[in-house]
């Protein structure tokens, strides 16, 4: 099925993919574990070596990291055509 729904989700998923490419790598991997694979603050610790308590802090100022820059790619390529 096509039409301006699956457009619209199309442009999304290209602008969150543009957003989390300037991401520093730490950041995109801990946004990956904890949303695409859907790891727990222990296995995001582990996997990334860092303190249990660390992880809820980090994920928080990553999402938001990841939040100004999906505003900024939306604001750039929001105007194009695609």
């Amino acid at each position: 099925t096509s039409g301006p729904d699956t457009a619209a989700a199309v442009e999304q998923q290209t602008d969150v993919a543009r957003a989390l490419a300037t991401l520093a790598p730490r950041d995109r991997d801990m946004l990956w574990l904890a949303y695409a694979d859907g790891a727990s603050h222990a296995e995001i610790a582990t996997h990334l070596g860092v303190a249990r308590p660390s992880v809820k802090a980090m994920l928080f100022r990553a999402r938001r990291r990841l939040a100004a820059r999906l505003q900024r790619v939306s604001a750039a390529f929001g105007g194009r055509e695609r």
